[in-house]
């Protein structure tokens, strides 16, 4: 929370269904993106959920790739693997972010114009070579899974110093 603006500054989206929760979608204020927020906040939630009931969170299928990104560096892993986009930081700035197949070759259509515009997102047909070499690859259309509950505390606690019980969940 920003208290300065009293306003969020990260927030969880998310489910209960039959004890299991299932993440919905990440959001970082405007001010506040890029600086790794989206992970450290997943981190938070998800250590929230292995503390209350033992059980890491999952996500049913997702088709945002930021989100994909902020799981997999957490290490979630994608049930689908035939969806794959390459994610690189835009050539313009402004904060958007690129997308691009990672075959050249494949034309399915990936996203709608409504996604690529909710999430900021820029869908180009090749990302040029300095960019293809810092771009990441992300899978999307597909439901994400943490095999290890235990793997997971540990990256909570490690990566991201967290403290269980000086996190303060904000709903």
């Amino acid at each position: 929370e920003n208290r300065a603006r009293d306003r969020k500054v990260a927030r969880v989206l998310a489910e209960v269904e039959g004890g299991q929760v299932y993440i919905r979608g990440a959001e970082v204020a405007e001010d506040f993106r890029g600086q790794g927020l989206s992970a450290m906040t997943l981190a938070a939630f998800s250590a929230l959920c292995l503390k209350c009931n033992g059980r890491a969170p999952v996500t049913r299928v997702i088709n945002k790739p930021l989100l994909a990104l902020s799981l997999t560096n957490l290490g979630f892993a994608a049930a689908d693997q035939r969806w794959p986009v390459l994610i690189a930081q835009s050539r313009l700035g402004e904060g958007r972010t690129v997308l691009c197949r990672e075959d050249p070759a494949d034309r399915r259509p990936f996203f709608s114009n409504a996604v690529l515009a909710a999430q900021r997102l820029e869908f180009v047909d090749s990302l040029e070579a300095a960019e293809r070499d810092k771009a990441r690859r992300v899978l999307v259309r597909s439901a994400y899974t943490h095999a290890s509950p235990e793997g997971l505390w540990r990256v909570a606690h490690t990566r991201y110093d967290i403290d269980f019980f000086s996190t303060r969940l904000v709903a």
